[in-house]
């Protein structure tokens, strides 16, 4: 009975250490987890430091592709059907504006316009006899309107055929080189059929396209460097007369450049202008750092009411350290310089600039 009643003691005993190392390790459990949950807290607050956008005054230097044309341009178009008799003309050869290029067969023209001379002739003499006979009662009033309404038509007749008469003859429209002739002695030709191109070379055009960006950087009346690509030893200088105000499908925008000719360029011809330190601008501009992403997808985090939120931007050729910001945020926005790379968009900051 006794051994038995130690047993159970001892065995009371046993289960209340257990019971006592239980809760001694449930207890230090908790305090862990405490812990670690007070560490989690903290760590969710990521420091970071600061920047406002600021106006900066950037100077870029860039180039781009293009190619020269004519200064002017015209098709030579005759306005008049017939054969040709006669072409003055070669490609190549130089023309000044008013000369004949092309004559085209008027016979007819001159038939019909003999006869309604003729006819007008025997009109005023008629108007001329009538006019004697009314006073005498020898003819009606209506006599006399009829006839002076008939030399009035043969006028409009003659105007009408001596100006179709003008058109036999094919003028140079303006000064310049025959390109790309298109008619021979013999061809029958109608209108608006061109017969070739008059070209004007002493000066050109140097075509382009630029960004929207770059774009910024000029104005009309910049002097830019040109060079040919088939001619590297010809110093070429260009002013800026035209900035489209329309981009192209490929969001890019026309400029032309207006070049004196020293002889050797031809229309078509490529090239490469550079503008130098004239590009120039004052813009909005943020650190390289800020960015998060590329440049083609570029994002920043932006300060809102303790917390960082991830905006996208549009930005420019970067210059140096500085990058050009064209959209996106504003002057009064503040923008994570350091610490991104612990950020996600929404997480609680405590900047450390301030």
């Amino acid at each position: 009975m006794k051994k038995g009643f130690s047993i159970l003691i001892i065995l009371l005993v046993v289960a209340g250490i257990f019971s006592l190392i239980g809760w001694k390790l449930t207890e230090n459990k908790k305090k862990i987890d405490s812990s670690a949950a007070k560490a989690q807290i903290r760590n969710t607050t990521v420091m970071v430091s600061t920047i406002f956008p600021q106006m900066t005054e950037m100077k870029k230097d860039f180039a781009a592709n293009g190619a020269f044309r004519a200064f002017k341009e015209v098709p030579i178009i005759s306005e008049a059907a017939g054969r040709v008799t006669q072409v003055n003309f070669e490609n190549g050869k130089q023309v000044q504006e008013g000369n004949i290029l092309v004559t085209i067969d008027a016979d007819l023209l001159l038939n019909q316009l003999a006869q309604v001379k003729f006819n007008m002739e025997k009109a005023k003499k008629d108007v001329q006899r009538l006019t004697n006979l009314l006073p005498v009662g020898g003819i009606s009033q209506q006599q006399l309107d009829d006839a002076i309404h008939a030399q009035e038509n043969l006028k409009f007749q003659q105007i009408t055929l001596e100006k179709q008469l003008s058109f036999s003859k094919v003028k140079a429209p303006l000064t310049g080189t025959i390109s790309n002739k298109m008619v021979e002695k013999g061809s029958f030709i109608t209108p608006p059929m061109k017969l070739g191109d008059i070209v004007q070379t002493s000066k050109l055009y140097f075509q382009t396209y630029l960004t929207a960006e770059q774009i910024s950087f000029i104005k009309e009346g910049f002097v830019a460097e040109i060079q040919a690509d088939a001619m590297k030893d010809l110093a070429i200088k260009g002013i800026i007369t035209l900035i489209d105000v329309k981009a192209d499908p490929s969001r890019r925008y026309l400029v032309e450049l207006l070049v004196v000719n020293p002889g050797k360029l031809r229309p078509g011809m490529t090239g490469q202008v550079s503008f130098g330190n004239m590009a120039s601008t004052e813009v909005l501009a943020i650190p390289r750092s800020c960015l998060v992403g590329s440049s083609r997808n570029a994002s920043v985090y932006v300060i809102e009411n303790g917390m960082a939120k991830l905006r996208p931007v549009q930005v420019g050729i970067p210059s140096g350290n500085l990058i050009p910001v064209l959209g996106g945020i504003s002057s009064t926005d503040e923008i994570v310089l350091t610490g991104q790379i612990n950020l996600v968009d929404g997480a609680p900051v405590n900047v450390k600039n301030k």
